[in-house]
């Protein structure tokens, strides 16, 4: 098990996304929990989500878990999401990524995404 951040950009574009965390898992099953906080450049209305990603030799199953609606420039949200990996190679990157979606302000981060890890199988 573990815990990891290592965001590739303290930002998220407009209607773009930044990957928070990159994890190698060896062959097995694990579960995935990962949070990012966020605050926002203009008053409008807007989405942040979660996303995860596998690279060949596994699966990974996430619903799509976030958040939407009107709130001011500056507010903070923070997003939350699970995923289930099952790596059947003898290894898999999983890439973990905050998303922004029908927003054309820009997001900052605040304070570390983290994304905590443990196998299960």
């Amino acid at each position: 098990c573990g815990i990891v951040s290592n965001p590739a950009s303290s930002t998220i574009p407009a209607n773009g996304r930044t990957r928070i965390a990159q994890i190698t898992l060896p062959k097995g099953k694990y579960a995935l929990i990962a949070a990012a906080s966020y605050w926002a450049s203009t008053n409008a209305r807007r989405g942040l989500y979660i996303s995860f990603e596998i690279s060949s030799g596994g699966t990974i199953n996430s619903m799509l878990n976030g958040l939407y609606g009107t709130t001011a420039g500056g507010d903070t949200l923070e997003a939350t999401n699970t995923a289930l990996a099952n790596i059947t190679a003898e290894q898999a990157t999983v890439s973990v990524y905050a998303n922004s979606c029908d927003f054309s302000g820009t997001y900052n981060q605040w304070g570390a995404p983290s994304v905590l890890y443990f196998r299960v199988g």
